[in-house]
Order: C-alpha cells, then sequence, then structure tokens
C-alpha cells in the first residue's frame, strides 16, 4: 500500500503539487497521467523517496518515510527504480550491471530474470551493442533483481517505438500479478489498456 496525505511540493513560489492525497493498493498497477509540468513526475519522485515533499506525508507500505533512519537500506529492500534513460554503465556487460546492484542471496537469481526478460542470450553484451529495447529490459533486472515491493517508473518507454513499449508494459503487467506493486509516470495514452488505476494530475492537482 502507498499512501500520500496532503502532499505540497513548491519550486521556489511555484506549486508543483498542491495539497494532493492518494491511496495506491498493494499488488495494482497504476499510472500517472498528465502533461508536462502537470506535476506528476514531482508526484512519483516523492513517492519512491527521492524528493521530499515541501509538507505531507507519505507511507510506504505502513512505514511513514519521514521516519526512516537508513533510507538507502529501506529502498534496495523495498524499491525498484526504472528510467526513461536506462543509466547502465557503458564499459560493464549487461550481467555485471545487474550484479552490481544486487545483494546477498539475490546474486543467485539474475539467470532466471534475465530469461523471463528475454535478455539471457546477450547477457554478456556491453549496453551499446543492443537495441534500446533490450537496454531497457536490462535496466527493468536491475530494477526487480532484488525483488522490490515497489517499482516506480518515469517514462520508461519515452524513447521505445510501439512495439518495445507494449513489452515492456506487459513485462510490468506480469510483475504486478505475482504481486509487486507498479507505479509509472508517462504521456503514452497506449499505457492505459494495461493499467489498473489511472491517477491524471493537472496543474498540481488530481483531476
Amino acid at each position: 500500500m502507498i499512501q500520500a496525505r496532503n502532499l505540497i511540493h513548491k519550486y521556489d513560489f511555484e506549486y508543483a503539487l498542491n495539497d494532493v492525497s492518494i491511496d495506491i493498493n498493494k499488488g495494482t498497477f497504476v499510472a500517472l497521467s498528465g502533461e508536462s509540468g502537470s506535476g506528476k513526475s514531482t508526484m512519483l519522485s516523492i513517492l519512491s523517496t527521492l524528493l521530499k515533499p515541501s509538507s505531507g506525508i507519505v507511507l510506504l507500505n505502513g512505514v511513514e518515510v519521514n521516519n526512516i533512519v537508513n533510507i538507502d537500506k529501506f529502498r534496495r529492500e523495498n524499491i525498484g527504480f526504472v528510467f526513461q534513460f536506462h543509466h547502465l554503465i557503458q564499459h560493464l556487460t549487461l550481467r555485471e550491471n545487474v550484479e552490481l546492484a544486487a545483494y546477498g542471496e539475490f546474486k543467485k537469481d539474475l539467470d532466471s530474470i534475465f530469461e523471463k526478460l528475454g535478455i539471457l542470450g546477450i547477457a554478456n553484451k556491453y549496453p551499446n551493442e543492443i537495441s534500446g529495447g533490450q537496454r531497457q529490459r536490462a535496466a527493468i533486472a536491475r530494477a526487480i533483481i532484488n525483488r522490490p515491493k515497489i517499482i516506480f517508473a518515469d517514462e520508461p518507454t519515452g524513447n521505445l517505438d510501439s512495439k518495445n513499449s507494449i513489452n515492456i508494459y506487459e513485462i510490468f503487467k506480469s510483475l504486478c500479478n505475482e504481486g509487486s506493486t507498479i507505479v509509472v509516470a508517462s504521456h503514452d495514452i497506449g499505457l492505459k489498456d494495461f493499467v489498473d488505476k489511472t491517477i491524471r494530475i493537472k496543474d498540481g492537482k488530481i483531476e
């Protein structure tokens, strides 16, 4: 469960979010939609603990984010991130990129995750040797290797064609069916065919 109460966030004197409250149930696939500048990326950043709001509270699985002492440990154990730009390390293979993010017992799951995402055969290639869709699937592998309870994605298909975008959404849907909570901020209207719920944000408020 993700709960946000009375979120306000300002950049200088301009409101990016203005008294927003939402609930997202465990195991659901949710889209945050809205035009550029609507506040959806700010909302995603706050929900995912990457940005502290000007005021208001966020609870992730019953834990109030403001009260977390070791936020890095909390993120590692609970949250996966997928961004529009894959941010893979160019001089490392796909396997090495994901191994770098994995910890403890989860390292042993790497091959099964690569197989699930259809990239096991290219695990030893470098990012510049593969397609954009394959790079994004590797980024998803990195995000889910530690079995996070919640996966956040910010415009994850912004640089992909429609075929690869659908593939990414199908992967997210399968992860959701396995119990993960997925929250995606995106302009892509095709996302609506996959999600359980769409939260539309306009001018810092929920429509």
